[in-house]
């Protein structure tokens, strides 16, 4: 191999290095996760192959820490008829700074005439199963 040959290659191969690092950075910065609400399938997304949500498009604006969330909710006075039930949760949600070392226990909180959360949980890798 001659020298330009050499030297073309090691460009080349530097221009690809530089092409998959970009490809990466631009890519971990997205987070999905996935949406569901209180069917049977969101209990196991993976096993059911539930939608996944790009939650950084949901929250482009976010002033806080973008996760995805989980939570069993129990609905005291839940009807066969309303519009939510009783069950599994999940998606995307917005912590806001203040909150990070008490978020559920707030959402509980807040919460509390309404229903029971029995289970608050959130991660904030891509599919991720809290």
């Amino acid at each position: 191999m001659t020298s330009a040959r050499k030297k073309m290659f090691a460009v080349s191969f530097l221009n690809v290095v530089l092409l998959v690092t970009l490809l990466h950075a631009a890519t971990s910065s997205t987070l999905l996760c996935y949406d569901c609400d209180a069917e049977r399938e969101c209990e196991d997304p993976v096993l059911h192959n539930v939608r996944l949500v790009n939650c950084n498009k949901q929250y482009p604006d976010a002033d806080g820490k973008i996760v995805c969330l989980t939570l069993n909710i129990y609905l005291p006075e839940s009807r066969g008829f309303d519009v939510y039930k009783s069950g599994y949760y999940r998606g995307c949600r917005v912590i806001p700074p203040s909150e990070e070392s008490n978020f559920c226990d707030n959402l509980k909180m807040k919460y509390s005439n309404h229903m029971v959360i029995s289970s608050c949980n959130y991660c904030n890798t891509t599919r991720c199963v809290p």
